[in-house]
């Protein structure tokens, strides 16, 4: 379809807003006591004027009653519709190709046009849509043509060059009263059959068919038809629109009044108004004892298993409801991060307990090896009379008698011995961030030697450090946050998060990736606890591609490609982070021992 400009409807051709105006509807009906509404009668009305929409599912023609209910809606909708609102997943790409192309590019709709600019401020640069026609801007509303004439006017097109993609029997009559070409896309609640008794230049499946339509020859023809199968079709549009919108967590309010068990008070709905306490509380059985035992214990509830399922299928679009709003239904970043990684050792001591008893066992045998060589050498050292024998045999001693040497040993870490050609051997760990965090560490650990107060300190944080693999993830979460930001810093993949919103963000993937490394582990059977994750650097990216591509809606390609960006910033913001902390803490020793505190003399004599 050759067409200089294209006029899109709003709700449910480019965006699924259902659930904001679900909210809304059911708040102004509930308040009037129309509860017997059923939200696919509500759906039903989407495309229609607020009047029209009240007025068919009340039966109330009265115009000021209809007005008040208007009123009501829009106070409501400033507080939930965008927030309760997101883009098909064609739209962004689909639009920006049209775009390249060189395709002006207008929205008409029935919806307020500052409210359609608000939303798609996110998402879109200002300038992206050549114009944009709302219910504001009109007198009459569709399925009059005035919104598509006054679109033409100000694009400076002609029907013939213009195609109005709608997905109701409303822009169905409202681009033949227009006289421009239609086509309807069925992300609605429209079906081909009902579009088809219009005059229609193509019924599309998605908006994807708009560069990939049914009547293209080859190969694309081929495509296009196998994913046309209607089985097929239903599948995709069903884990796409369940990935989006999550779980509905909408509650038909019950008429009846109830008592409140914990406070006493009299109310009508699922909650009570004074204490919140939900009217569903019975007395404890076996399940909800065991539930309520786990949720003492550890502060789970429901939402966790939820939190998890969702990470696992739509951790993307999880997160972003999560930060725009949507906070009563998941469990908290930082809670979920510290209980999986609970869980993740819990499953260590049953399934491969060998690997936690590893590093201490490397430790201890090390340990024992060095205290044996010092013994044999202080006992030649004793009848040895050469006094140049004596002072080699001193330095080895010395050398044997260094508490951090005596104390490291780390599995997976860089360690250094002296060889026979006086080099240091080097062993590296296989997990890139642990490498440059050893690096980091032995070059620290070379200047605490001179400290035996220091050494005692930070043998402590160390340990502590690689024994809390939840505060050890934690730690590189600024990191990653700031390599996202930087990554996805243009406007086409901008969702104004701030950067406290984007360390949120980073929490949760953390999360995802133990419990995947969890999930993993019951199959494999063998644990890497010396490392930030057991999975492979490969399937981590694979993850981060996984979830940025949900988050941030781009293509496959852009996300991939930004994704190994932010690897990259990630890389030269920790060796940045490591040198800045390693010069700071062999200052700071230098300092302390110029002025006599290196050794703790000084805090032993004013202890």
């Amino acid at each position: 379809m050759n067409y200089t400009a294209y006029l899109f409807d709003f709700d449910y051709t480019l965006a699924d807003s259902s659930q904001g105006i679900l909210i809304c509807f059911r708040n102004v009906l509930d308040r009037r006591q129309f509860r017997d509404v059923t939200d696919e009668a509500i759906k039903r009305t989407i495309g229609k004027t607020l009047k029209e929409s009240f007025s068919i599912l009340t039966g109330i023609t009265d115009p000021e009653q209809l007005a008040s209910m208007q009123k009501e809606y829009s106070e409501e909708a400033n507080i939930h519709m965008n927030a309760n609102t997101v883009l098909f997943p064609a739209t962004i790409a689909v639009l920006t190709r049209l775009k390249e192309q060189g395709a002006r590019m207008g929205i008409v709709s029935t919806k307020f046009r500052f409210r359609i600019q608000s939303f798609l401020k996110d998402y879109f640069p200002d300038d992206f849509f050549d114009v944009i026609i709302g219910g504001e801007d009109v007198e009459s509303h569709k399925p009059s043509p005035e919104g598509v004439f006054l679109a033409l006017a100000q694009l400076g097109c002609s029907r013939e060059e213009t195609l109005y993609v709608g997905d109701s029997l409303v822009d169905a009559e409202t681009a033949m009263e227009a006289g421009v070409d239609f086509a309807g896309v069925l992300t609605g609640m429209t079906t081909a059959g009902e579009l088809r008794a219009f005059p229609h230049r193509v019924i599309l499946t998605d908006l994807n068919d708009l560069l990939f339509p049914p009547t293209r020859k080859g190969w694309k023809s081929i495509y296009h038809r196998y994913f046309q199968l209607r089985k097929w079709v239903a599948f995709r549009r069903m884990i796409h629109i369940k990935q989006i919108r999550g779980r509905s967590i909408s509650e038909a309010a019950p008429k009846e009044t109830t008592i409140c068990k914990n406070c006493g008070h009299t109310f009508t709905g699922n909650y009570c108004n004074h204490c919140a306490q939900s009217k569903e509380v019975q007395r404890f059985n076996f399940r909800s004892g065991i539930l309520h035992a786990l949720g003492g214990l550890s502060n789970i509830d429901r939402g966790f298993g939820y939190t998890l399922l969702e990470l696992l299928y739509r951790p993307g679009y999880m997160i972003n409801d999560f930060i725009a709003g949507k906070r009563v239904r998941y469990f908290r970043p930082f809670q979920t991060l510290f209980v999986l990684a609970a869980v993740y050792i819990l499953l260590v001591q049953f399934i491969d307990p060998d690997a936690l008893k590893k590093e201490n066992t490397v430790k201890s045998t090390k340990q024992q090896e060095i205290t044996d060589a010092r013994d044999q050498l202080q006992m030649q050292l004793d009848t040895m009379q050469d006094e140049t024998g004596k002072k080699v045999l001193e330095q080895a001693i010395k050398y044997l008698n260094r508490p951090v040497e005596l104390e490291s040993g780390q599995s997976g870490t860089q360690k250094s011995q002296p060889g026979h050609d006086g080099k240091e051997d080097t062993d590296i760990s296989p997990d890139w961030i642990d490498n440059i965090v050893d690096n980091t560490v032995h070059i620290s650990e070379r200047k605490l030697i001179e400290s035996p107060f220091m050494q005692r300190v930070w043998n402590i944080l160390k340990n502590w450090a690689h024994g809390n693999k939840a505060v050890s993830i934690i730690f590189t979460l600024p990191l990653f946050a700031l390599a996202t930001r930087m990554a996805f810093r243009k406007r086409v993949y901008n969702r104004h998060y701030n950067y406290t919103e984007h360390i949120f963000v980073q929490t949760y993937i953390a999360g995802q990736i133990l419990l995947v490394s969890s999930i993993y582990l019951l199959f494999r059977g063998k644990a890497e606890v010396g490392n930030l994750y057991d999975l492979s650097v490969l399937g981590i990216f694979v993850l981060f591609v996984w979830d940025y591509k949900q988050l941030f809606r781009g293509t496959w390609w852009q996300t991939i490609k930004r994704t190994m960006l932010m690897f990259f910033y990630s890389l030269l913001l920790i060796i940045f982070t490591a040198v800045i902390l390693v010069t700071l803490l062999i200052g700071g020793l230098s300092l302390l021992e110029l002025f006599g505190f290196g050794n703790g003399q000084w805090i032993m004599d004013n202890g």
